[in-house]
């Protein structure tokens, strides 16, 4: 290869063209040992870029896995690049093996490792192999799952920190290219089975449009690139009609007139509701029941929670179950603190003299300071340094302030603040080091958080929400 080749050139063109990465960027490939990534591996050393490399191992296939590893490390070390290692306990693929949602938890596996590799090793850029022949097996996967415009667009030539050089290029011509550089590499046994959608249209329905439409790639490779256009165009429709008939509250959720869903613009918003925030999530049947549903009820989707009012539909994203930052504060070490919650959610923290700051938001009286606002909290600071964050549980009491130190079940204070079931779920919890509620984070402290008048330097916590979730 000692010069650059056609389909080295062809991939070189569409990296220029989609402005996927420059010649500065560092690469991280994720790599498979199978022809695809293989390729795209020897296309990128022959235009100059030396990429790191990763693999996630399922030991799915037993003997068959390890000797991939094996081959992957010997590829690595012959092209002096680095590769990067990771891969299922057997516990974990023996459940991969029995889960009936093999695919997409594999998917969710492997990206979260190449998520991580490419944070830990400064990565600008995770470079994936799918060709022209996998967008268009996603276009028809897409179009009989009965996917919105967003899912007919096909593969996406750079998304979520990812870029996809070979999205025009098709599995004949790596093929071709591997045969004439004496490139090997490894079949993936599990490629020839028909168990998944995805391999009956591989083996059963893309060889027959090859063979009706000749260059069907390149008149497809032209279809997506307007459908990306078209859609670009559209949403921005979409998302101004959404915005026009959603109504933010400031803690993370948006809601609907319940009256819209089956009125004469229930299309529209069945549209918008695919559009905005996926098939997966607003399917026909979660639409039905979001018209249907008796008011009071709960619904649930694999990423959001959906309560149904009286007159409103509120849409909420799902609650994370661990602090997104932190879980234990050190204040000795640190003294003031910015913390993220969760993706709505921060908090903040600063030793405090109580006596210069103490105006408007606060009282004091012969044995106490009461705080007033429910956004801000002053604590000892021997208390803070003990304290954790949580989310609710069942079960959970407390002792709210004010009310004589009577103990009181949470959700019966939820309940009697009127404080709705989506704000419950997403609610924060500060605790001591004995599991003792000392504050509901944004609405009531606990009496356990009264203060003698002669603490004045205290830690004072203040928890913010920004004005809208994230879709």
């Amino acid at each position: 290869m000692s010069s650059r080749s056609n389909l080295a050139q062809k991939v070189a063109s569409f990296i220029e063209r989609e402005n996927l990465f420059d010649s500065n960027s560092r690469l991280l490939l994720a790599v498979s040992s199978g022809l695809d990534s293989t390729v795209l591996l020897h296309l990128l050393v022959e235009l100059g870029y030396r990429p790191q490399l990763a693999h996630f191992n399922y030991m799915l296939r037993g003997e068959e896995s390890r000797e991939d590893v094996e081959f992957l490390k010997d590829l690595a070390n012959d092209l002096g690049l680095e590769l990067h290692l990771d891969g299922c306990t057997y516990e974990e693929s023996q459940s991969l093996k029995n889960d009936g949602n093999l695919q997409a938890r594999a998917r969710s596996m492997r990206y979260e490792f190449l998520a991580k590799m490419a944070e830990v090793h400064t990565c600008d850029c995770i470079l994936t192999a799918h060709h022209a022949d996998d967008a268009l097996e996603t276009f028809l996967i897409n179009f009989l799952r009965g996917s919105g415009l967003r899912g007919l667009r096909g593969i996406l030539p750079r998304s979520n920190g990812l870029a996809r050089p070979l999205l025009e290029t098709s599995r004949e011509e790596l093929a071709n290219y591997a045969v004439q550089n004496e490139i090997i590499w490894r079949e993936d046994s599990s490629n020839t089975e028909d168990d998944y959608l995805r391999n009956q249209l591989r083996h059963q329905v893309i060889t027959k449009l090859h063979q009706i439409k000749p260059g069907l790639n390149k008149i497809a490779a032209q279809t997506f690139d307007r459908l990306r256009n078209t859609y670009a165009v559209y949403l921005e429709n979409i998302q101004d009609y959404w915005h026009k008939v959603s109504r933010k509250d400031g803690r993370g959720w948006f809601s609907l007139d319940r009256r819209q869903l089956t009125g004469p613009n229930q299309k529209k918003i069945e549209l918008a509701l695919v559009e905005m925030l996926g098939t997966d999530t607003f399917n026909s049947e979660v639409r039905r029941q979001m018209r249907e549903a008796l008011p009071g009820s709960l619904l649930e989707t694999p990423d959001r929670l959906i309560y149904i009012g009286q007159d409103r539909v509120a849409i909420g994203t799902k609650p994370i179950e661990e602090p997104a930052e932190i879980r234990a504060f050190d204040p000795g070490r640190k003294q003031n603190i910015q913390i993220r919650l969760d993706h709505f959610t921060t908090l903040s923290g600063e030793l405090v003299d109580l006596g210069k700051t103490v105006k408007n938001d606060q009282t004091t009286s012969r044995h106490q300071i009461i705080r007033t606002p429910p956004n801000f909290l002053y604590l000892p600071k021997d208390m803070i340094a003990q304290a954790t964050i949580r989310r609710p549980r069942s079960g959970d009491r407390f002792r709210p302030f004010g009310m004589g130190g009577k103990s009181q079940k949470l959700q019966d204070y939820f309940v009697n603040a009127k404080i709705d079931r989506l704000e419950r779920v997403h609610a924060w919890l500060l605790v001591d080091k004995n599991d003792t509620i000392l504050w509901v984070m944004g609405h009531r402290a606990a009496e356990e958080t009264r203060l003698p008048v002669e603490d004045k330097i205290v830690f004072k916590l203040e928890i913010k929400r920004l004005s809208r979730g994230q879709f």
